[in-house]
């Protein structure tokens, strides 16, 4: 049994006693680019710490051997959380590193009290667990509170899952660590950007560091997986992780030079491969049409809807002025009645107008044998079912409407990254993008948008009618589903549209 824990000015948790030495990190020592993040998290104990690095520079492998000393100094629950659960089985429980040991080998088997293969969870004889983690359903990010966390490939994952961690960590003292490359301007990016003026503020909380391929170096190694000496000296000899020949390899053997660049280079303004959206997103940024769009009290407030059944229900909220579309917040919810939604947003102080949602929302239930629109309809929301159009259609829609779109930039977050992540499916046996879209966290928001898109045309009040120009229209008491309420109505005229 491991009795003594010392650590070192170093950086290095050593444990022993009679029978056992163990030095932490386990058989791996950080790289120079690596040297400054492993400062941050080990030895100055920063809490929420962003590493942008190129891929195979090694971030996930800095990241969990500080994640294992960290498990050491503060018995508690650690997570690893992976864009999908399988991954987190490929990457981190099955899969090796370039050396040929098994990625998680970093936690060396004297230390640990025992696994469960099925959960994917290690206890540690300290106390402490290491559990790996799927975002593909944030809800299932429950149990033991975590008192540190890494998020591998940030980028990709559902952002609502670190919504749901961060007061966790708040109230705990926990820690964060975001290993991802860059995804376009999506949550990743406002992460990175967010980190970096938070780091000038408060360099004891906030790390940031983004590294390309011109930024770090590793030990080379020779064919016979040996590391090379200079032969005079018999010193290391040290070299580029990545050179410009492999890149121009990898492009002349059909990688973009839109990915090289994501890829090796943290582009974030590199188009994302395979998504819907990137060329009317990327005008939408350059043309600022993503900034502060407020909510219009004289202008009523149409929706447009994705309704899961047991997964996730999404809706966009927008106003229609001067023929533009302004999207004005975006809501989702997982695991949660079709009742509880409508009961949620008839709270919210707007003045509804049209409700949009997909064309089989008038379908029977097979179990209530009620249609989900005649059920709404009997709790004062009726919905315009949008014209059945196919997805191809659906999406070329969506892209003649964010050619002209306004959106909030904060209360949309959520959604933008959605239509960011919008990709068509890979087919990773022939190496080709599918022409239909994947199914991910992303989807939800991404329907709805193209029901939104879709049903435009049919907005009852497209010629802009403003409720000014109604009498008796209030947006306190005003009945917002009938359109039948009070006398009441407060204008303002200060109001600034955009």
């Amino acid at each position: 049994m491991v009795n003594h824990r010392q650590l070192s000015e170093d950086g290095v948790v050593r444990r022993n006693d009679e029978n056992i030495n163990i030095t932490l990190p386990y058989m791996w020592e950080p790289w120079p680019h690596q040297l400054p993040a492993w400062d941050a998290i080990v030895m100055r104990n920063v809490k929420r710490n962003i590493l942008v690095w190129h891929r195979r520079a090694g971030k996930d492998q800095t990241a969990l051997n500080a994640m294992v000393v960290k498990a050491h100094e503060r018995v508690g629950m650690y997570w690893y959380v992976f864009p999908e659960y399988k991954q987190g089985r490929e990457i981190f429980w099955d899969g090796f590193r370039d050396d040929g040991r098994k990625f998680r080998d970093a936690i060396p088997q004297e230390l640990i009290k025992r696994t469960r293969d099925d959960m994917m969870l290690i206890e540690l004889k300290n106390g402490s667990m290491i559990k790996v983690i799927g975002t593909d359903n944030a809800d299932s990010i429950v149990g033991p509170n975590p008192v540190g966390c890494i998020f591998s490939e940030f980028s990709l994952q559902n952002p609502s899952a670190w919504n749901l961690v961060r007061p966790i960590l708040n109230a705990n003292n926990g820690w964060a660590i975001f290993v991802y490359t860059p995804r376009g301007r999506n949550h990743g990016y406002d992460m990175y950007k967010n980190a970096m003026k938070m780091m000038k503020e408060q360099p004891d909380k906030w790390f940031a560091q983004l590294l390309t391929k011109d930024d770090t170096s590793k030990i080379l190694i020779g064919d016979d997986g040996k590391p090379l000496t200079d032969p005079q000296t018999g010193e290391l000899l040290w070299g580029p992780i990545v050179t410009d020949q492999m890149i121009a390899d990898d492009i002349a053997t059909g990688m973009s030079e839109e990915l090289a660049q994501q890829e090796y280079y943290c582009d974030f303004n590199a188009a994302l491969q395979g998504a819907y959206y990137s060329k009317e997103l990327t005008r939408l940024q350059n043309e600022d049409r993503r900034t502060k769009v407020l909510y219009n009290p004289n202008y009523k407030v149409h929706t447009a809807w994705d309704l899961g059944l047991d997964d996730a229900m999404a809706i966009w909220f927008f106003q229609i002025i001067n023929d533009t579309p302004r999207i004005i917040n975006y809501k989702e919810w997982t695991n949660t009645s079709l009742k509880e939604v409508i009961t949620e947003i008839k709270t919210y102080q707007y003045v509804y107008g049209t409700h949009l949602a997909p064309h089989d929302i008038t379908q029977r239930e097979l179990t209530t044998k009620e249609s989900r629109y005649s059920y709404a309809k009997r709790m004062g929301v009726k919905f315009y079912p949008v014209p059945k159009l196919g997805v191809a259609d659906g999406i070329e829609a969506a892209r003649r409407v964010l050619a002209i779109s306004l959106f909030d930039e904060e209360n949309t977050m959520s959604g933008y990254d959605c239509l960011v992540n919008y990709t068509k499916k890979w087919d990773d046996k022939r190496k080709v993008y599918l022409e239909k879209p994947e199914h991910n966290w992303a989807s939800h928001g991404a329907d709805a948008f193209r029901y939104l898109a879709v049903g435009l045309e049919h907005i009852h009040d497209f010629d802009e009618e403003t409720l000014a120009d109604q009498a008796g229209v209030a947006y306190s008491e005003y009945n917002v589903y009938s359109h039948e309420g009070s006398d009441k109505y407060v204008a303002n005229s200060d109001y600034d549209i955009f």
